[in-house]
């Protein structure tokens, strides 16, 4: 027992001495370890992809030869300038009005009266009266045929009854024909006064307008036309699908004394060719006014052109070169599309365009 405990107290301290050994291997080992484990990898830019350079496409546009004018194009309405104006001769009350803007009325009809119960309560009763008096004298006359002549004197007096009363009908007439207004033509209602029935009215102040119908010209509002148009000037003027001649007959300082405001301020144009019974009062018209036209002459796209400082360029291609060059430009449409080049280009010449 003791030689077993000897031995054992020998060895301890070699055991020791491995396992020192051991342990520091073991951590050697581990440490080692460490570094053998894989590093991260870096992370790799994608590949450039090589493109081919972009080629800017060049588009031109000869430049052409052909005409260009500049117009302007408004809007017009056919009045007639022949017209009468009417209106009561007595001041008075509205009673009635038969006429609205733009009727086809005949001579005589009647188109308004003033209030007049009394006269018209007059001319009932002598109506019935002139009546009673005809009836009596057919009556007498029979009489006298009958008698062989006997009733002459009553038949005398029997006329003078209806003469009387056919002058006292003619009189109230007159009265009344101061409190109508009756057309004496035949034509269009071109303007009716806005006084209304019940409301007054003075003597001689223009309350219905008849104008004719066969005599229309278009007429053009001053605020429509940007170019003044002078006396004799042709246009062209377009009406239900069909083109025709114009003709400026008045312009607004022709009309400054125009008593009628429809005419007041406007152009007057005579339309040749046109067949006025295909007009109504008020119908409306296209006119176009050329202000300036020329023809085989240089164009381009208005679009080509660069301005700067007063001063107009345009590039020119030619044999692989882009050439800016000044031109000088005369006319331009009136579309806005073409222009007209006066000095700086030939008609070989090409225009860079995009």
């Amino acid at each position: 027992m003791n030689i077993i405990i000897k031995v054992r107290n020998r060895f301890i301290p070699l055991i020791r001495s491995l396992s020192v050994v051991l342990l520091t291997a073991v951590f050697t080992l581990i440490l080692s370890g460490c570094f053998l484990l894989p590093e991260d990898e870096e992370v790799m830019a994608p590949p450039v992809v090589l493109r081919e350079p972009t080629v800017q496409k060049i588009i031109t546009e000869k430049v052409r030869r052909g005409n260009i004018e500049n117009k302007v194009k408004f809007w017009g309405s056919f009045m007639s300038p022949v017209q009468s104006d009417l209106f009561f001769t007595d001041m008075g009350r509205i009673s009635s009005v038969n006429a609205v803007y733009g009727d086809h009325i005949q001579a005589g009809d009647i188109l308004a009266k003033l209030e007049s119960d009394d006269l018209d309560m007059q001319l009932a009763q002598l109506d019935i009266s002139l009546q009673k008096a005809k009836l009596n004298y057919d009556r007498l006359k029979e009489k006298n045929e009958m008698s062989g002549g006997s009733y002459k004197f009553e038949m005398e007096d029997a006329k003078l009854s209806i003469d009387s009363i056919e002058i006292s009908i003619a009189s109230v007439r007159n009265k009344l024909s101061k409190v109508s207004i009756i057309s004496p033509i035949s034509g269009i209602v071109s303007f009716v006064n806005p006084i209304k029935p019940g409301q007054m009215i003075t003597a001689r102040t223009t309350f219905i307008t008849i104008c004719d119908p066969k005599d229309m010209v278009l007429v053009v509002k001053v605020s429509q036309v940007k170019e003044s148009m002078p006396v004799g000037k042709e246009v062209s003027v377009g009406f239900n699908g069909t083109t025709y001649i114009g003709t400026v007959l008045k312009t607004p300082d022709d009309n400054v004394n125009e008593k009628n405001a429809n005419f007041k301020n406007t152009y007057t144009i005579s339309v040749k060719g046109l067949d006025v019974d295909l007009i109504n009062l008020n119908d409306t018209a296209s006119v176009e006014y050329v202000l300036q036209k020329v023809d085989n002459v240089l164009l381009i796209d208005k679009s080509s052109i660069r301005t700067d400082n007063g001063k107009s360029y345009v590039n020119v291609y030619k044999d692989g070169v882009i050439e800016e060059r000044e031109v000088e430009i005369g006319i331009e449409s009136d579309n806005g599309v073409d222009v007209e080049i006066t000095k700086g280009l030939t008609d070989t010449d090409e225009i860079l365009v995009q």
